[in-house]
């Protein structure tokens, strides 16, 4: 597990402690009056909650097991066995998603959430249990951004439905907002250089950058705005928000200390009492001393089995590594002399469709190279990052069609996904000629425009990807699934043979294309 950095969130330890200490150390039983007992057992199966997928180190789902974690989730756990309730819960793409659930009432209570005015409208918010401050992150060769009046005239990229968008759009008319899904994805907006500027908390762009090892980014400034998070409830249930703000309350200080640390490094911890630490070794010391002799001998034969068993398993790994390293050696030397045969080919031909095609073929042999990359570069062989790997594909092809910023803009809207590497090379082929069909076709004789490139889970649970142009469109009548475009075909098929997915095309101011196909059925291998 990665925690964020110490001197980042100290701090947040002392609004933890204060959070609770009168009524912390209550009996559950005397927690709620027998009202709120009865109401909670006439409500229960109206008790649901959606968590927020990836607003790491609060509350994220983790890709290596499909769990949620985080800091916050651990609150909310927390109060739900103060409470004796379990909330049912609930999938969302995106916290977004997850404040329309509420304003909806598909969910009665939403985590990690800073209240403002026009979520106030229809949620009660419990007293804060965390607060942390709001940055702001631009890449580490821009100067002069300190506050939030030093982005005026810059694109911003912010999470959609975060209380500090909310409060910068009211306050600042004169920022280019770049909505993003997640924090990861402002964060990456930033590196990649779809925007110039990322506003987030602290803990969570702390958090991200080391676990994605995102270099080129650094803390610039701050927004005068701190986040304070809550767990808000509807509006139409007050007793509910009375029962869960008891149930905050009747948290210990002791138990706050130990969420918060299990998340946060601190380096400067609290020294136990010296007599506390002198009567527990005294007392453990009787036993110890009875059981030395016997422990004494028992270990020495134990160290003897572990150490030939730990050789044995050490020269298995180290083999095993060896082969995985030169596997992965070979199969990228192989694609990189592929690579290089082609561009001989092509500096020698003068046939302009030729160059073309085999210019087409190279792009998709690279991008059967980065998966391979990410696969070699995963901790787990499972899964990889999918909308990191959507922003790399799309980097990619910009630079092979050397695509000018001024002439066709491009507007990223991907979440955080993973997705395994079985599914991984035909999702790629497929992204990439659905990119550079758009390039090739949409923009005809200069023409400006922009390429959207979307990617989400859908409440379902299937993925989905949409490129979308605004350029010239496909001819009145002409029937993408059967185009005479290779590059088309070539995406038709993948979608339906090796996704196991569906393809849909619409063409009004444009294209787009919409690939939706169902990944629960492929899990981890190791």
């Amino acid at each position: 597990m990665r925690q964020a950095r110490p001197t980042a969130l100290a701090s947040l330890l002392a609004l933890a402690l204060c959070a609770s200490c009168a009524a912390g150390l209550r009996e559950p039983s005397a927690l709620l009056s027998a009202e709120e007992s009865a109401w909670l057992e006439a409500h229960r199966d109206e008790l649901a909650y959606a968590p927020d997928p990836a607003y790491a180190p609060f509350e994220f789902t983790d890709a290596s097991d499909g769990r949620t974690k985080g800091l916050a989730y651990d609150y909310f756990a927390l109060v739900e066995k103060k409470l004796g309730i379990r909330f049912r819960r609930l999938r969302a793409p995106s916290f977004a998603r997850i404040l329309e659930m509420a304003e909806a009432g598909e969910v009665s209570a939403v985590n990690a959430a800073t209240a403002t005015p026009e979520r106030s409208e229809y949620l009660l918010f419990t007293r804060p249990f965390i607060e942390v401050k709001n940055v702001i992150v631009t890449r580490k060769s821009a100067r002069g951004v300190r506050g939030a009046a030093d982005l005026a005239g810059l694109r911003v990229s912010m999470v959609e439905g975060y209380a500090v968008t909310e409060y910068l759009s009211e306050r600042l008319g004169d920022i280019d907002r770049v909505l993003a899904s997640s924090d990861l994805q402002a964060l990456l907006d930033v590196a990649y250089g779809v925007s110039d500027a990322a506003v987030l908390d602290l803990a969570t762009a702390s958090y991200l950058v080391e676990s994605e090892g995102i270099s080129n980014i650094s803390v610039s400034g701050e927004v005068d705005y701190p986040i304070r998070l809550s767990i808000g409830s509807r509006k139409d249930m007050p007793e509910l928000n009375s029962i869960l703000s008891k149930g905050i309350a009747a948290i210990s200080p002791r138990e706050h200390v130990e969420i918060v640390r299990k998340w946060i490094n601190l380096e400067n911890e609290a020294a136990l009492d010296r007599r506390e630490v002198a009567l527990a070794l005294a007392v453990g010391g009787l036993g110890l001393l009875a059981v030395a002799c016997l422990a004494v001998a028992w270990n020495v034969q134990l160290k003897r089995q572990i150490a030939v068993r730990t050789a044995h398993l050490d020269e298995a790994l180290a083999y095993k590594e060896a082969l995985l390293h030169e596997l992965f050696h070979r199969t990228r030397n192989n694609m990189q002399v592929i690579i290089s045969m082609i561009d001989l080919r092509v500096g020698i031909m003068d046939d302009t469709e030729a160059r073309r095609s085999l210019g087409e073929l190279q792009g998709r042999i690279r991008t059967m190279a980065m998966v391979e990359q990410r696969m070699y570069e995963s901790n787990d062989l499972s899964s990889l990052d999918l909308g990191r790997f959507v922003i790399e594909v799309v980097q990619l092809l910009i630079q092979l069609k050397s695509v000018k910023p001024d002439a066709i803009r491009f507007e990223l809207d991907v979440q955080a996904l993973p997705l395994v590497f079985d599914l991984a090379v035909p999702f790629g082929l497929v992204l990439y000629e659905l990119v550079d069909n758009a390039l090739t076709y949409a923009f005809p004789a200069g023409r400006t425009g922009v390429v959207r490139v979307g990617l989400r889970r859908l409440e379902t649970g299937s993925v989905e990807l949409v490129v979308a142009d605004d350029g010239v469109g496909p001819p009145p009548g002409m029937d993408l699934r059967n185009s005479p475009c290779l590059g088309m075909q070539v995406a038709v098929s993948l979608v339906e043979s090796q996704l196991g997915g569906t393809i849909e095309f619409s063409g009004e101011g444009g294209l787009r294309c919409a690939v939706r196909f169902d990944d629960s059925g492929y899990g981890p291998r190791v």
